[in-house]
C-alpha cells in the first residue's frame, strides 16, 4: 500500500519480489503426503504454491514496476543456499543493468533473503523494514544481523516490535511504520460514541485471539442490556460456539461467521465498542478500522496496537487474554460520563485518521528524505 502511495506522490517505485521455490520432486511428494496425513498438512503446505508464481516475471500494478525473481530453497524457514543466492543476484544484476535502475532508497523487507541483496545498490540509502518472522533470523544469523546494522533507518511495524529491535540496533534508528487505512473509511457523518452497549470483534477465529476471554469478561461484568457480535471464521469456531452455548450470556452473543468487507464496516459503524485482546499481535489493522468507525476500542497491552492506542486517551488497553481485567475495564467504561466516552471516541477517530493513506505516507516520505540528507 505504501508503494502505491509513493507513486501517487510522483515517485518511481520498483519492487524486486524474491519468490522462494522448492524443487519439483519435493513439491510433488508433499502434495501426495498431504492427502495421507492431516498432521503433516500444515508443514507440507509450505512446499506448495500456485504454479503461476513459480517463474521469473515482470508486471506493473498501480504504477509500481514489479520484478519477480525466483530463488530456490530446500528447507522452510531455513537459509537459502549460497548457489541459489548467487544465481538470483545474477538475474537481478541483469535487470538492474538493462533497465538502468539507480534508486535513491532501497528498502529491504523480510530479512531472509532480502538483506543479502542490498549490496547490489551500493549508492542507495539502505532502509530495513523487518516483519515479525524476522526476529528469529536476526537472533540466529550473524550475517543477516550485521547487514541489517548497516541500515540507516529501521521501520518497526509496532511499538512491541520496536522494543524487540532495540535489543539488536540503535534505538535512534528505529521509526514506527504503521499500516495504512484507506481514506474512504473516514465518514464525514461519523457518530462519536457516548456509551457502550453494542460490542464487536472482527478476527480470524483462532485461540490466540482470546475471544472466549471476551465472552467470559462480558459475563463477569454483569452488564444486562448489551449484544456481542463476533465476525470471522477459523479453526476455533466450534469451540467458541460451544462456549457461548454454555455461557450465561449466550442470548447476547452472535457468531456471524465471515462477512464481506462492506458488511463488516457497516456493523462496525453501528457498534459502540470493539474488543480484541489477542496474543502476539504485530499490529492489527482491524483496530485502526474500528477507531476509524468511531468505536471505542479495547486492545492488548504490550502488543502491536500498544503505542497507537494510549490507555484512557484514545481507547483502552488490557493484558492479552485476561478476562477478569477486561471485565473490570468494561465496568469502568460503562460507568464513564458521556462526555468522557465521546472524547475517547473522537480521539480514536483522529488517531486513525493520521494513519490514513492520505496523510501518513507524507510522514514516511519526510523521514526518508531526512535520512537521505544525513547520508549526503
Amino acid at each position: 500500500m505504501y508503494n502505491r502511495a509513493f507513486v501517487k506522490r510522483g515517485n518511481s517505485v520498483t519492487v524486486f519480489h524474491l519468490e522462494r521455490k522448492y524443487p519439483f520432486i519435493m513439491t510433488f511428494i508433499a502434495s501426495i503426503l498431504i492427502r495421507i496425513s492431516k498432521r503433516l498438512n500444515r508443514l507440507l503446505r509450505l512446499y506448495l504454491g500456485n504454479d503461476e508464481i513459480k517463474r521469473d516475471n515482470y508486471y506493473k500494478q498501480d504504477g509500481v514496476s514489479i520484478f519477480r525473481v525466483i530463488v530456490k530453497k530446500y528447507v522452510p524457514h531455513g537459509n537459502f543456499s549460497r548457489r541459489s543466492i548467487i544465481i538470483a543476484k545474477k538475474k537481478m544484476n541483469s535487470i538492474i543493468t538493462n533497465r538502468d535502475i539507480c534508486p535513491d532508497i532501497v528498502i529491504a523487507e523480510f530479512a531472509n533473503p532480502s538483506l543479502l541483496f542490498v549490496g547490489l545498490f551500493p549508492n542507495a540509502t539502505f532502509v530495513f523494514s523487518p516483519h515479525g518472522s524476522d526476529m528469529k533470523y536476526l537472533h540466529n544469523n550473524r550475517k543477516l544481523r550485521n547487514i541489517a546494522c548497516q541500515s540507516k533507518l529501521i521501520l518497526a511495524k509496532s511499538s512491541l516490535q520496536a522494543r524487540q529491535l532495540a535489543s539488536f540496533f540503535d534505538f535512534k534508528k528505529i521509526f514506527m511504520l504503521f499500516g495504512l487505512v484507506p481514506n474512504s473509511l473516514f465518514s464525514k457523518e461519523i457518530t462519536f460514541r457516548k456509551h457502550i452497549q453494542k460490542f464487536i470483534t472482527v478476527s480470524r477465529l483462532v485461540r490466540g485471539k482470546n475471544i472466549i476471554s471476551v465472552i467470559d469478561a462480558l459475563a463477569i461484568s454483569g452488564l444486562q442490556e448489551f449484544e456481542y457480535q463476533i465476525i470471522g471464521d477459523g479453526p476455533d469456531r466450534d469451540n467458541i460456539r460451544n462456549h457461548i452455548d454454555k455461557s450465561v450470556i449466550s442470548s447476547h452473543c452472535h457468531l456471524l461467521g465471515s462477512l464481506t468487507k462492506e458488511e463488516v464496516f457497516s456493523r462496525m459503524n453501528s457498534a459502540d465498542c470493539f474488543i480484541m485482546i489477542s496474543d502476539n499481535e504485530t499490529f492489527g489493522l482491524v483496530y485502526i478500522e474500528a477507531m476509524a468507525s468511531g468505536c471505542i476500542t479495547i486492545g492488548s497491552r504490550n502488543e502491536g496496537i500498544d503505542g497507537v492506542i494510549i490507555d484512557g486517551v484514545n481507547g483502552y488497553l488490557c493484558p492479552a487474554g485476561n478476562a477478569k481485567y477486561l471485565a473490570q475495564k468494561i465496568i469502568m467504561i460503562a460507568n464513564e460520563t458521556e462526555d468522557k466516552l465521546e472524547c475517547i471516541s473522537t480521539a480514536g477517530y483522529f488517531s486513525a485518521k493520521n494513519l490514513s493513506d492520505e496523510l501518513y505516507p507524507d510522514v514516511i516520505m519526510q523521514k526518508l528524505c531526512e535520512v537521505m540528507e544525513e547520508q549526503t
